[in-house]
């Protein structure tokens, strides 16, 4: 479950000391590195300069400062980034200072929507009251984070991300909820890139208990490479799908794969079948089905 940091640090340090710790001080790669370093994001945390300084000099550069990990859209700058971690700020808006144009983000996903990460990262409150969080827990392990999957999620407590409060968040196991702040607010955190779980950021229903779907999944790019590849046959294209419907992480990109594979080749559809059916979700079930009614319509 999301871990709770207790730090009374009042040192300051600026993101220079902060980025360059992380680097050579640590080994970024599990929550306890998170645990570890939290001291120094808390330091940071008590600066509340610097980041004043960051934007400010991006506004007189003009420097395009790149999007995070983050596919949720609230506003967020990526403070700094390597192969192991990065470090960003995201901002908290109230609904009533979201512009007409944008209203419809003050429901979407960043607020009032059970969520949980790809990634592990530290937070903590740098400025303003902060959001109240309400936290659920699950195994992971046990689930592939595809649309329709039941999940047993366990309800844990409620937090206030308020100024100092400092959580960890852990990859693919801690679920949220996001209330609105009351007013704008920003938290500070050290994110790390490494995964143990090759599943997508997922979406949950609370009242039933089930995925409702995967913000990260890859199946809509993959599913318009596959509309292409109906009209460019080969042997390496068919060779390539073979290799992605084998070996990709996520079960819905696999089953379009075989998908693909059973409609272009139809004189070995009973062996795609079976590779469909072995994926075990509840949609590849349905594609079977579907095939197999396709396929004895086609013999009558």
């Amino acid at each position: 479950m999301a871990i709770v940091l207790n730090c009374d640090d009042t040192a300051s340090i600026n993101l220079d000391d902060l980025t360059h710790s992380l680097k050579h001080d640590f080994v970024m790669r599990d929550e306890e590195s998170l645990v570890q370093c939290a001291p120094l994001l808390r330091r940071l945390g008590n600066n509340k300069a610097f980041l004043s300084s960051y934007v400010a000099s991006k506004l007189q550069t003009g420097t395009p400062v790149p999007r995070t990990l983050a596919r949720f859209p609230e506003p967020s700058l990526e403070l700094y980034s390597t192969n192991d971690f990065l470090v960003r700020a995201v901002f908290w808006f109230p609904p009533s200072q979201f512009p007409l144009s944008r209203r419809w983000q003050a429901n979407s996903l960043s607020y009032l929507t059970a969520h949980d990460h790809e990634h592990s990262f530290l937070t903590i409150g740098y400025w303003g009251p902060g959001y109240v969080t309400h936290l659920y827990e699950y195994d992971p392990v046990s689930v592939m984070g595809v649309a329709g999957e039941h999940v047993e999620l366990t309800k844990c407590a409620s937090q206030s991300i308020s100024e100092g409060k400092m959580m960890i968040y852990q990859e693919s196991s801690d679920v949220h909820i996001q209330s609105h702040p009351s007013e704008f607010s920003i938290t500070l955190n050290v994110a790390l890139k490494s995964r143990r779980f090759a599943k997508p950021q997922t979406i949950f229903d609370l009242d039933t208990g089930a995925i409702t779907s995967s913000v990260t999944s890859e199946k809509p790019y993959f599913d318009t490479l596959f509309r292409i590849a109906r009209h460019l046959p080969s042997t390496s294209m068919v060779s390539a799908v073979e290799q992605l419907a084998q070996t990709h992480p996520e079960p819905d990109v696999r089953m379009g794969a075989w998908r693909h594979l059973a409609d272009s080749d139809p004189s070995n559809i009973e062996c795609y079948l079976r590779s469909l059916a072995a994926i075990g979700t509840p949609e590849a079930r349905s594609v079977v089905s579907e095939l197999l009614s396709q396929a004895e319509e086609a013999h009558r």
